[in-house]
């Protein structure tokens, strides 16, 4: 998990779905992978999006969410000849507590 603490009042007035968008979009470059599956997510009341990155190394799953002036990354790692099943597993008990 990666949690990103923004100076106070700096997130009010931005986009979310702009937040999201770079969020996952510097993950995709960092990691030489593609974007797919997104979907919008609420979690403990805060809006967030699901997202899926592949590439030919495997796959990593995980979600962003921004709470005040706070963005979390919760992610996890399948590998291709994995089991995908369990990150929903670990999404669906996933709390956000902030």
């Amino acid at each position: 998990m990666q949690v990103t603490n923004y100076p106070t009042g700096s997130l009010a007035s931005a986009n979310p779905v702009t937040l999201y968008d770079a969020a996952i979009q510097s993950m995709t470059e960092h990691v030489a992978a593609d974007a797919g599956g997104e979907t919008d997510l609420t979690l403990a009341g805060h809006a967030g999006r699901l997202f899926l990155l592949t590439s030919a190394l495997g796959s990593l799953k995980g979600g962003v969410w921004i709470a005040g002036d706070v963005m979390i990354h919760g992610l996890c790692v399948v590998h291709l000849v994995g089991r995908p099943g369990l990150i929903d597993t670990f999404l669906s008990d996933f709390q956000l507590t902030v």
